[in-house]
Formats: C-alpha cells, structure tokens, sequence
C-alpha cells in the first residue's frame, strides 16, 4: 500500500516541512512578550508552507509530472480560496481583506496559507510511513502541550510564563484557553484510534500517556461546545469501529477507548460546573470568554444579505465592521459594549458572512466532500489493513471534528491550519492506499502537458513567495508594533518606542496601527512637554507646534490606510481637537468631520458621539451638543461618561430633580465608581437629602478610603443629621490627608465642638 516515491531532496523538504507543522506547531511560541502566540504560530507557519511548497515546486518543474487525485475535496478546497479572491474584488477596503495585520484567519492571503497548508500535506507525503510519522509527531507535540500544561497547574505560574507570553492560569501554548481544549479533544480521538489498532511500539506508550492526560485536562477546562462535537466524534468513531469488528474477532479495548470519552462527554456536559466546584482551587480553571452568540452572528448576516452585497458577501476580514453596524442592541447594555469582535460564533459562519453566497457554496462543497472521502476511507475501503484503518480512523474522526469546532467556535492559527492538514492527510491516505484513483499531467510522452506542468509549477513558486512575504512583511510591522507598546510599559521610554514605531512603519508604510501608535505616543510626548515647560516659550511653542503637526500626519496616514476602521477616524479627531484648543481656524470643522466619520463606521459605539457632544459645547453650540448627547444615550442608555456629562448639564441649569435622576442612573451603571457616589451624593446634599446624601457619601469613601471630598461633604452631612461624633472622625481623616488645609482644620474645630455641645445636651438630658 505505497505510492511509487519518486521525489528528491526538494521533496523531501516539502515532507519535512509538513511533519514539523504537524508535531510542533501547537507547541511553537516565542519567549518573548511582544510576540503573542498567534504571531509566532504565524510565523512559523508561513515560515514553513512557503519553504515547504516551493520546494513541491521545484519538484513539479524538475520532473515535469503532476498526479493529480480524483478527489472532490480538491475541488472544494480550491473553490474556497477562488471565493474569497472574488469577494475581494467586490470589497471596498481591499488591504484590510487582502493581508490586514498579517495574523488575521479571514484575509485572502490567510486563506490561501490555509490552502497551501492542505496541498502540501495532500501532495508531499507519498506513503503510508510517511502518514503514520506524521501521526505519531502529533501525539509527540500533544505530549509536550499536556504535560507543559499539568506543571503550570501544579507550580506557581509565574515560574513558567514564557518570558511574559503566557500570563495567568488559564493561558496556554496552543493558544486560548478554549483552542487548548480543542486540541485536547483532538488529542483523545487521534490517541484512542493509535491505542486501537492492535501493533506494539513504542509510541503506543506516548499515545497512552496522552489519551490519559488530555481526558483529565478536558476534565478540569470543561469546555462545552468542546463536549458537543468531541461528543459527537467519539460516537461516530465507537460506532464505526463496532460495525468493523462484526465480523471479526471481538476485541474491548477498541471499544472502550471511544466509549470512555463519549460517557465523559455527555456527564460533563451536563454537569461539568458542579466538578469544577468540588475541585482544588489551584485546578478551577473557569474562564470567561467574550466573543458573538450565534444569534448576534445571524443578526450581522442577515445584514450583510438584506441587499446587493449577499453574492460576495461584505468581503474579506470585515467582519468587525459589519459587527459594528448590525451587532444586537441588547449588546452595548452589557460590559461588552465596546468589544471589536473580529469574527462571529464560528470560523466557518464568519467566512459565511464576509464571502457571502459564493462562499456559502464554496464551503458546503467543501465540507460535504470532506464527509464523503471520510466515509469512503473508513467504512467503504477494502485497501487498508486493520493497523492502517484504525490510523485512517484516526485521522478522517479528527479532521471531521475539526470542521465541527470551526462551525461552532472561532478557532485560532494552530487548529486551523491543522484542520487543513489534516484534510490534506486524508487526501494523501486515499491517494497512497490506492481507493482514490488519480490522473498524471505531463512526463516525457506529453510534451505540451508537461510544458503546462513548467508554467503551473512556476505560478506555483510564485504565488507561495508572494502570499508568503505580504504575510511577513505585515506581520513583521506588527511585532515592531508590540515591541514599541512593551517598552513604553516597561520602562515607558518613549524615544526609544517611537524609534520602533518608525520601523514598523518603514516595513510597511501603510500600516495604520502603526500610525496610530505614533499618534499616541504623540499625544503622550505633547503631554510631557507642557508639564515640563521652560523659559524659553517661543522654543516650547514650535516644540509642541511640531510634535502636533506630526500627529496629525500620521491620523492622516492613517485613515488613508484605512478608511473603514472608526479608530482611525478617532485618532485623527484627537489631534484636530488637540489644534481646536488652539483657536487653530477650520480646526473644528475638521474634528467634527473625523468624528461624524466614526460615527458612520460605528454607529453602535456611544463615544464618538459624546465627543460630538464635547466638542460642540466647547464652541458654545449647546444645542447641538445636547443633541449628540443624547444620541451617544440613545445608542447606550447607560453610557457612564454621557450620563455624568448629562448630569453635570442639568445642575449647571439647576435642574437638580432631573440631575439627581441621572445621578442615581449613573450609579447604577457603574456602583463600584467612587465619583458617581459623589456627584449624587452632592446633588442630594443640595436639595436638602441629609441622609441619603450621607449613605451616597459612605458608598463613595467605601469604595475609595482616602475620598478626601467625599469625606468633606460626609461629615457636613453627618452634622445637619446630628451625628457630629460620625463628622469628627469623617474630619480627622481629611485633616490627616490635607494637613495644610486651614479649612478642614476650621471645619473639624466646628464638629468637635458640636460634638461636644451634642454630648454635653444628652448628659442634661
């Protein structure tokens, strides 16, 4: 059951690279906090299919022949790239759908790494050994993931944070939390299928150990999506296997390995939360996870369908716009508000969105041809013996439950590209056990078809060098992006962050994060510029007038990169205003257009309309600036900086009884702030509200001890309701907090003498 190998030291590059992608990929990471996991992944991944597939490139041009499997997963898989390439066309922001930041899962060139991904492992590994070592390599990496993972739950996590890469309990080297249980489950199937087959080696020892561990890690995550599709994984491969073994000898063992996480499956799904309560509290690992429900996705397609957009969909990596224009309204009520979800329930669903129909018939044909080259392999192949059909097993129950987590989980950069892989893996099975038959593009009796064979092969070269540095360059731009945010944190050495922003921006000069880092590190150079001063003012005025006008430029350069992200639009309204100000003529209009700009691309987001609000009130245009106002309300109720802006309006007008109802709104939007308790307690102290001015003042001083204001008014409270003792010691601690204050000196003479008369009036009594 072997291909004829016929490759070289090109292919065997091509081989190579597949294997470490299989084995190590999950595990990769960077020890340094600027390179996030999803980066270095990336990385690594591009780093690897662009080697990988140039030299299977080189290897097509050298000899001239292509077999080519007649499998409909090929075409679905070339038919999901080709959808996104005419959804590009059609987008109206092309470098954010093209390449965005270099990490993103939806761009076309992400799309077309994924695809790479799948064509190597189909075409490189051409025998049965080198699928079964491709296997074994992922229970190898799975390994090192689990057994990584179960130290840093028993030793501090501060000792095993990846030089910063990893930060608290519920971190993990394949990613998040939730991707680290997705691949566990992958783990469990691919282990148990290994465990099953009945051939003694020594990687059975590490299937072993990994089958055992990743169960009770799944055990400790308790992911329930997780539960769902490893769930319904485990039974299609229980039930398959059963069917196989009716006629042969009957063995448990194959049994019980796809039983066992089945029964756990539905147990814990059912009642995971109520184990992770009786757990050590070292091993809760509860996480709290903020991304679209499937009726906010549903919400955002229907939006992008309802019109001319439905064929291609709103294009590629753009869902978080379509989330900013669409997204539920009950959403901006919760502490999510604000949140720039880039992709929607699923990864499967979002591409839905972004491609639109094409898309939505690129993938079904897809999936639906991936189901039945899985079903073929494991139920209708004779070609396999029992060791390899319980690896094929292995493989088609992984793959398929992978594709089920994309439908139901937005997955990260290391399940994905194993998904493909893995696709790729069964297309390879199928190819080198002889039940897919194939057909052969030139060789030497077929000059002009080997001559195609040239062209495709060089179109093949190029194409993977050009995808593989748009990639690299934007990611490259990105990691000078974090390095420039880590100094400044660490040692806030703000020449030496806008030194790596400048670099970033030389690697890709069109880079809008870039230039709104440098607006920001812009604002912060002006800021310590007016606080430092100097003598000499005409030299401090070009100094700020410089460092402004630099600003300015690059939100300019920002919004000209990308005209369709709302936080550019608000960086460059920060910069005009920083010149309105000023009294810079035509600075106004120029704010006010940057902002109306972000409310256009995000109307669902309150703050570009409070700075409307702000702005107009600051050129004495109340009206206008109450009508914003009440529009950033209107898109959240309960918007704490419109509420206290609203507030501070009403008691400036003296319309305390309305004031005093927004006060009491804005502590309920935000009780654990001790100014909110102030302002109401203030407003209630106003009107004559002794009491309840105290028991607002109280929230305030509870939730901030040394609240010197707050204690102030406390303590005058505590007097007009004949609790002086209660004001002395309010009085006490601001004299303590203010030991030069002549007034709160005076104030606590006063109380203690009422005090004492109080004291004096009860011992009569």
């Amino acid at each position: 059951m072997q291909e004829q190998y016929t490759g070289g030291f090109f292919a065997r590059i091509a081989e190579l690279s597949v294997f470490i992608l299989l084995g190590f990929l999950a595990l990769f990471f960077v020890p340094v906090p600027w390179v996030p996991i999803t980066h270095a992944k990336m990385v690594l991944l591009t780093a690897l299919l662009v080697t990988g597939f140039v030299a299977w490139g080189i290897t097509r041009f050298k000899q001239g022949t292509l077999a080519i499997p007649k499998d409909w997963i090929l075409v679905g898989t070339v038919l999901i790239p080709l959808s996104y390439a005419v959804s590009l066309l059609f987008t109206e922001n092309i470098p954010t759908s093209f390449v965005g930041y270099g990490i993103e899962r939806d761009t076309v060139t992400a799309i077309t790494m994924w695809f790479i991904a799948f064509a190597l492992a189909a075409f490189a590994l051409h025998s049965y050994r080198a699928i079964l070592s491709g296997y074994r390599l992922v229970l190898i990496g799975g390994l090192f993931v689990v057994f990584f993972t179960l130290v840093r739950l028993v030793v501090p996590f501060s000792l095993l944070d990846l030089g910063g890469v990893l930060s608290g309990k519920t971190a993990s080297v394949v990613g998040s939390w939730h991707d680290l249980a997705a691949f566990l489950g992958l783990l469990v199937l691919m282990a148990g299928a290994y465990l099953a087959q009945s051939g003694v080696d020594r990687a059975r020892y590490v299937a072993w150990a990994v089958y055992a561990a990743s169960l009770v890690l799944l055990a400790l995550i308790n992911m329930l999506d997780v539960w769902i599709v490893l769930g319904a994984a485990s039974f299609v491969a229980l039930s398959v296997t059963a069917f196989r073994m009716r006629t042969q000898q009957r063995q448990l063992l194959p049994l019980v390995l796809f039983a066992l996480p089945l029964i756990l499956s539905g147990t814990l799904y059912f009642f995971g939360s109520n184990v992770q309560q009786i757990l050590p509290e070292r091993l809760q690992t509860a996480q709290i996870e903020v991304r679209p429900s499937w009726e906010g996705t549903v919400a955002v397609a229907a939006a992008v369908y309802d019109g001319a957009r439905a064929l291609t969909g709103s294009g590629p990596n753009t869902f978080v716009r379509e989330w900013a224009k669409a997204k539920p309204a009950g959403v901006n009520e919760t502490v999510f508000w604000n949140a720039d979800f880039v992709q929607g329930v699923g990864f499967i669903p979002t591409a839905f969105i972004t491609t639109g129909i094409i898309g939505v018939l690129a993938w079904v044909i897809f999936l639906c041809a991936v189901l039945y080259r899985g079903t073929r392999l494991i139920v209708g192949s004779k070609a396999l013996d029992e060791r390899a059909w319980f690896v094929g097993l292995g493989i088609v129950i992984a793959t398929l439950y992978l594709w089920g987590l994309h439908i139901m989980y937005p997955s990260g950069v290391a399940l994905i590209a194993l998904a493909f892989l893995l696709t790729g893996v069964c297309v390879a099975l199928g190819r080198v056990s002889g039940s897919v038959s194939k057909f052969v593009i030139g060789g030497d009796e077929q000059p002009r078809a080997r001559f195609i064979v040239y062209i495709g092969a060089v179109v093949v070269i190029a194409g993977a060098l050009y995808a593989g540095a748009m990639t690299g360059r934007a990611m490259a731009a990105e990691l000078f992006v974090n390095r420039a945010a880590a100094v400044y944190q660490t040692s806030t050495d703000l020449a030496r962050a806008q030194q790596y922003v400048q670099q970033a921006l030389s690697i890709a000069p069109n880079n809008d994060r870039a230039h709104r880092a440098a607006v920001e590190l812009g604002f912060i150079q002006l800021n310590a510029l007016i606080q430092k001063g100097g003598e000499d003012t005409e030299q401090l005025r070009n100094e700020l007038q410089q460092v402004l006008q630099t600003s300015i430029q690059h939100g300019l350069a920002a919004v000209n990169g990308n005209a369709y992200d709302y936080q550019n639009w608000l960086a460059l309204a920060r910069g005009y205003e920083q010149l309105v100000g000023a009294q810079v003529q035509g600075a106004y209009e120029e704010a006010r257009k940057a902002y109306e700009r972000a409310v256009q691309e995000n109307p669902s987001n309150p703050f570009p309309y409070l700075q409307l609000a702000r702005l107009a009130f600051t050129q004495g245009k109340a009206e206008e600036g109450v009508a914003f106002l009440n529009q950033s309300l209107q898109v959240k109720q309960n918007y704490a900086p419109a509420l206290l802006l609203q507030m501070q309006l009403l008691v400036s007008a003296n319309d305390l009884q309305s004031a005093q109802a927004v006060a009491v709104g804005l502590v309920q939007a935000v009780p654990e702030e001790p100014v909110a308790w102030f302002y109401l307690g203030s407003i209630l102290f106003s009107t004559g509200q002794f009491t309840d001015a105290a028991a607002a003042f109280e929230q305030a001083v509870v939730r901030n001890s040394q609240y010197a204001d707050a204690l102030y008014l406390l303590s005058a409270s505590y007097l007009r309701i004949g609790r002086a003792e209660d004001a002395v010691r309010a009085l006490e601690v601001v004299t303590q907090l203010n030991p030069t204050s002549a007034e709160a000196s005076a104030a606590l003479e006063t109380a203690r003498q009422a005090a004492a008369a109080a004291k004096e009036t009860s011992t009569g009594e």
